[in-house]
């Protein structure tokens, strides 16, 4: 916190990292939640915004195994971020391929 003048209220030191124009803020960031989730189930486009439902499986046992599904995440986006979305799937599964490849080859030597 700044040092308090007179009757002044401190008001708290924002910090940006960097403090670069169009950077990508550190402290923003680390709030940012991780998805983890199993399926897509449900998609759809509404006034000019893409949707999309994700949902991850869940294993319990109540006296007996059995599994149920939860939404973790319900996704909007304008057509330019569903393409950014669209280009780094493509972009993971090319590097999966990549890692796949490279074991199946181990394999045979």
């Amino acid at each position: 916190m700044a040092k308090k003048k007179g009757n002044a209220v401190p008001q708290p030191v924002t910090e940006q990292i960097p403090s670069v124009p169009n950077g990508l803020s550190g402290i923003a960031s680390a709030n940012a939640p991780i998805i983890f989730f199993d399926e897509a189930p449900n998609a759809g486009f509404y006034n000019g915004i893409a949707h999309i439902t994700l949902e991850a499986h869940r294993f319990l046992n109540n006296g007996a195994p059995m599994n149920d599904r939860m939404i973790v995440a319900h996704l909007r986006m304008n057509l330019q971020a569903l393409a950014a979305l669209k280009n780094a799937i493509t972009e993971a599964e090319r590097q999966a391929q990549q890692v796949v490849q490279a074991a199946q080859s181990a394999v045979k030597h």
